[in-house]
């Protein structure tokens, strides 16, 4: 193996992996880039019946902690999962969805833009739940009418400071896709004086970026689901999500860089010119 050979792989591996890892951060980021995007990450979630069971599931739970009357927590209890699958049906409702989206902005308001204290109604998670246990037994209900106080985000002293890391995510990310274009442009120089195979060293450099982003992906939807024994499904539709933007940009990449070394072929093998 010649040095040129060495330093060419050198080069396309560095260029591959830092523009992969660039590219897999800017997809994760941008569900966080704001609080706007943040909560239309969380709302879509919920369309899916697995997460809407789960979060049901939370809501009864709550609503069974404020019912203080032993006998009616025990009917709670018998009709638990009657009640939840009546809150997951509702949990449809646009309205809801809003909702779960103001909480996600809330949260985003002070972990990440830093304000000291924000307060949610969330009195419709209380006329949710009381609108589908009436319909299991109206004497479940009344016990729920003013227990859902306001939702009070609090910044402490130990409180993460989730922006900055955003910040720093966001400027690393692009630091790797940069460093990825300068040694790709350097390996451009330094492969060889002939047009083709320079093109065909980009063309390689990004379709290995490709599979490198395509394998994290499969491997992470793959892996995801097993992290969790009672919420396996709902894991499973997280990963998914969260990844599509990273396997798009996988299949855009692919499509480039398989593109340029076919490319590549049709060119005639002459040096480039000099100056």
């Amino acid at each position: 193996m010649t040095n040129r050979t060495i330093r060419n792989l050198f080069l396309s591996s560095a260029a591959a992996l830092c523009l992969s890892v660039g590219l897999v951060g800017q997809s994760l980021i941008q569900f966080v880039s704001s609080a706007d995007a943040a909560s239309d990450t969380v709302t879509s979630l919920i369309v899916d019946e697995e997460l809407r069971d789960v979060i049901a599931e939370e809501i009864v739970e709550r609503a069974e902690e404020n019912n203080s009357d032993p006998t009616r927590r025990l009917l709670f209890v018998v009709a638990r999962t009657q009640i939840a699958k009546l809150v997951a049906n509702k949990l449809k409702d646009p309205v809801m969805a809003d909702l779960i989206g103001d909480v996600v902005q809330a949260a985003y308001r002070v972990y990440v833009n830093g304000e000291q204290i924000v307060s949610v109604d969330v009195s419709r998670f209380g006329d949710l739940a009381r609108s589908a246990i009436s319909e299991v037994d109206s004497r479940l209900s009344t016990e729920i009418a003013d227990n859902f106080e306001p939702l009070e985000i609090t910044r402490t002293t130990d409180s993460p400071d989730l922006g900055q890391w955003i910040r720093i995510a966001k400027f690393v990310s692009w630091i790797l896709v940069l460093l990825s274009v300068v040694a790709t442009v350097i390996g451009w120089r330094l492969t060889s004086d002939r047009r083709d195979k320079q093109i065909q060293f980009v063309g390689v450099v990004v379709a290995s970026s490709a599979a490198a982003i395509a394998a994290v992906v499969f491997l992470t939807r793959a892996i995801a689901p097993q992290l969790s024994d009672e919420y396996t499904d709902a894991v499973s539709v997280i990963a998914d999500f969260v990844t599509t933007p990273a396997l798009t940009r996988a299949v855009i990449c692919g499509v480039i860089g398989v593109g340029l070394v076919v490319a590549a072929r049709f060119v005639k093998p002459q040096p480039t010119a000099t100056t």
